[in-house]
């Protein structure tokens, strides 16, 4: 759907841009023609724009190490069209180009409510009641799971998670693994039939020590812990609070 309303906006900018050119006589602007602003100021201020832009960027995400989602650049490019119309308006009405530039900062803007809509992260705060058992059935205990981060999704329709998952009161941190149909995911026991679901690896100290599956939305979760420590691996499943509900949930996901 998101390329779907993002080809609706290109044709709609291409045939408003048109139509507005023809009924009020515009002239064309050349192919690759470097924009010329209205006077200095003009310039001055669109430069002062795109420098504290990139630096603001750099700010963020490297000082504050914010995650930049690279959509950002199309609600600057609105705002700084919506300052060229006002510009051209005030200083060359006469050429209407404040008109073409009215309509690039508009549907730029709703480019960029698209992007943001459909990009943005969403927060996962969830705890369950787990059963969790060695492969070789050796051991088994309840104990608490409790995940919270953002998955976020990408234009392709993937997702990736990154946050916390707390095991039994230790913390590990989910890493950034793209969800896809093939590469870099890890085999999922009852997760692999369900339309929506999530699967990433997670991490100790920079080790990789896990993995972890979930519904689309976290209302079941399943996980093997592999540690080098352990003995044999250690496989959790919530919710359940015995190893029969456990492989209860699994069969019956599968089965969907």
């Amino acid at each position: 759907m998101l390329f779907f309303y993002l080809l609706l906006i290109l044709v709609g900018a291409v045939v408003a841009e048109k139509f507005v050119i023809r009924k009020y006589h515009i002239e064309k602007r050349r192919p690759f023609k470097l924009y010329k602003p209205v006077n200095k100021a003009h310039q001055w201020i669109e430069i002062s724009f795109l420098a504290i832009f990139i630096i603001g960027l750099f700010i963020v995400g490297l000082g504050f190490q914010i995650r930049i989602e690279a959509y950002y650049s199309i609600g600057f490019i609105s705002a700084l069209y919506a300052f060229r119309a006002y510009m051209e308006r005030a200083y060359e009405k006469e050429s209407k180009r404040y008109m073409i530039s009215t309509l690039t900062s508009g549907f730029s803007f709703l480019a960029f409510i698209v992007f943001f809509i459909y990009l943005s992260p969403q927060q996962v705060d969830v705890s369950h009641e787990a059963f969790v058992y060695s492969e070789d059935d050796s051991t088994g205990e309840l104990i608490d799971i409790e995940i919270t981060g953002k998955v976020r999704p990408n234009m392709f329709g993937e997702e990736s998670i990154t946050g916390e998952i707390t095991i039994d009161e230790g913390e590990y941190y989910l890493s950034d693994v793209i969800i896809s149909d093939e590469g870099n995911r890890p085999d999922a026991p009852f997760t692999e039939d369900l339309e929506e679901h999530f699967a990433s690896f997670f991490e100790n100290d920079g080790n990789q020590i896990g993995e972890i599956w979930a519904s689309g939305d976290f209302t079941h979760v399943a996980g093997r812990v592999y540690g080098t420590n352990l003995e044999s691996s250690l496989v959790f499943v919530a919710p359940a609070s015995s190893i029969d509900e456990g492989n209860e949930l699994i069969r019956e996901t599968e089965e969907k």
